[in-house]
């Protein structure tokens, strides 16, 4: 005969098994996963297909790179979304620049992506300014906020692009200009960093061959303006000549003294330099569910940034966009997504009966790879759910990895996660991909041992 005891023992095993079967039916089911593989000579169409698309930026409409000539020396314009660019040294053809999608002009606010170096010319001294003109037949205000940084540790460690990615992200912005306003023909000053090169080192100098940065200017109102843009180097004058002195090298370019050769097309697998106009993106994925209990040894394994050259026979892969102007002999694409935001949300499952644990890493297999990013180790399940509501409050980190580094993986959680059974987790991670990052890199899921907690290893 069973005692009281055993039956209300027996009552609450059953209790407990009913409550978790039940837990596990609602539990959404995994995703059917695609592995990448191509034969195309360019491609990197190896690992697990994440899939999602680029959807517009609500921060800025348009994103603008400048990185060409990305070395450089004397003054003038480095870039400017002009139809014709100012003669710099290069190919007739290479100042021609190629519209696409139906561009016009910029039309509303814009992000500015700075990357530029005097790496042949020690004994200069530049200022580099970003300029706007009002294209337009009304008054134009534009509220402009800037991260620009001419001093920092390059090295490994990447310090001082780093710094730059994690101020953007974290929406902590210096505005030395603030707001100003175009009447229709005007041109005016939005963003400016301090004097770098051969300068000794003050509030308004630094004694640093680099200036690189990133800008936003918001434009006021809902209508669609109509602006020129111009990013400039100009010799060390002091910040209240800045207008009259970047005024004389408009009409300019500044001479390339850039490796990347500019004078063809580009052949083979040939990258170049990316530099243009296109529409801001965040590149979300679409709802991933993995089951923790059916990872593979080795983890899932997302490619990352993937370009146009380099996804020939794994098209969905491709998480680049297309640049909508750009200077001839350039690739069509924005190669690397440098600073282009990133919302990449995963739900892991357990349905199995025994507990699991795993991580998520990032890897840089044949070059480094730097983020900047923000980590909701419980964000909420539904993929609607606005990103503000998602990331707010969460602190903004910073890593890399590759072989540089002092790992080519590294963890993006703090610790492994463990899923008893019948339970799940949404993992939210926003991140931008630092300046002088090379592209692709591997995004990680992978087992971790549910006892220790320990990673497996890397």
């Amino acid at each position: 005969m069973l005692s009281l005891f055993s039956c209300r023992s027996a009552l609450l095993v059953v209790i407990v098994l009913t409550a978790v079967s039940a837990t596990r039916a609602q539990l959404p089911a995994a995703t059917i996963l695609k592995e990448l593989t191509s034969s195309a000579q360019c491609n990197r169409c190896s690992g697990t297909l994440l899939r999602g698309r680029a959807y517009a930026n609500p921060a800025a409409k348009w994103g603008i790179i400048s990185d060409l000539p990305e070395s450089f020396k004397g003054y003038g314009v480095l870039y400017s979304t002009r139809d014709v660019l100012p003669a710099n040294g290069g190919a007739p053809e290479l100042l021609r620049q190629r519209k696409a999608n139906g561009f016009e002009v910029i039309d509303g606010s814009f992000d500015v992506f700075i990357f530029h170096l005097m790496a042949k010319e020690p004994s200069q001294v530049s200022r580099i300014v970003v300029h706007a003109k009002n294209l337009g037949e009304e008054p134009v205000t534009l509220d402009a906020m800037q991260v620009i940084r001419t001093e920092g540790l390059i090295g490994t460690v990447h310090e001082f692009e780093s710094g730059i990615a994690m101020r953007v992200l974290a929406n902590n912005w210096d505005r030395p200009v603030g707001k100003v306003t175009l009447q229709p023909g005007q041109g005016r000053i939005v963003a400016y960093g301090k004097r770098f090169g051969n300068i000794a080192n003050g509030p308004d100098a630094s004694k640093n061959i680099n200036c690189f940065g990133y800008v936003r200017c918001l434009v006021d109102g809902a209508k669609p303006a109509r602006l020129q843009v111009d990013v400039v180097a100009i010799p060390p004058t002091e910040i209240k000549d800045i207008p009259a002195e970047t005024a004389k090298w408009l009409d300019k370019g500044a001479t390339s003294t850039d490796e990347v050769p500019m004078d063809s097309e580009p052949q083979g697998c040939d990258l170049r330099r990316a530099v243009g106009v296109y529409p801001n993106p965040v590149w979300r994925n679409d709802a991933t569910v993995i089951d923790v209990s059916k990872l593979p040894e080795s983890g899932i394994r997302f490619p990352m940034a993937l370009p146009k050259i380099q996804t020939d026979g794994c098209e969905d892969a491709r998480q680049s966009v297309d640049l909508v102007l750009r200077p001839g002999y350039t690739r069509e694409d924005t190669i690397g997504n440098y600073m282009m935001e990133y919302d990449v949300r995963l739900t892991f499952i357990n349905p199995d009966e025994n507990a699991h644990a795993f991580d998520v890493t990032f890897r840089g297999e044949l070059a480094d790879i730097g983020l900047a990013y923000q980590l909701n180790e419980q964000a909420p399940a539904e993929p609607e759910t606005p990103a503000t509501a998602v990331y707010n409050g969460i602190p903004v980190l910073s890593q890399w990895a590759g072989p540089k580094q002092s790992a080519k993986e590294k963890p993006l959680l703090p610790k492994p996660i463990r899923l008893e059974p019948g339970t799940s987790r949404t993992i939210a991670i926003r991140f931008l991909i630092v300046g002088n990052s090379s592209l692709p890199f591997m995004l990680i899921a992978k087992k971790a041992d549910t006892e220790s907690g320990a990673q497996t290893p890397y």
